[in-house]
């Protein structure tokens, strides 16, 4: 099921429904996915529900992690580079310090290869230590 654009706005989209998380991270194998449980569930949809409206992103698409996507229902946010794109609707947010990123790793960390969580945070490190310069 596919909701409304208008009722996809960016607060009201997510409720205290479940979601499902991927990390997209593999070409030709399955990305790992998992179900958040419902505390940590909870603060990723805080935090997209007060993001910031943003100029759209350039997504990467190259090999290795190239973001995460968020599910609930049939409504889906790509999360990746300080941005946040709700798929279909085209509303993109800003993700300063790419914080949902971050609590979408740890929320994955009992379910994710110690390796692919380690790529991943070292990935999300190396931008927050490049913007400082």
């Amino acid at each position: 099921m596919v909701l409304p654009a208008a009722a996809c706005d960016n607060s009201e989209a997510m409720s205290r429904d479940q979601i499902t998380v991927e990390v997209d991270v593999y070409s030709g194998r399955p990305n790992p996915t998992w179900t958040p449980v419902s505390s940590d569930a909870a603060q990723i949809i805080t935090i997209i529900g007060k993001l910031p409206k943003s100029v759209p992103g350039v997504r990467n698409d190259n090999l290795g992690y190239r973001g995460m996507i968020v599910r609930r229902g049939g409504v889906e946010w790509l999360v990746f580079g300080g941005k946040v794109l709700q798929r279909g609707s085209n509303r993109w947010y800003t993700d300063r310090d790419r914080k949902v990123e971050r609590l979408i790793l740890h929320s994955g960390k009992p379910f994710l290869e110690p390796s692919v969580h380690d790529a991943v945070l070292k990935e999300l490190d190396q931008e927050k230590n490049h913007s400082k310069r």
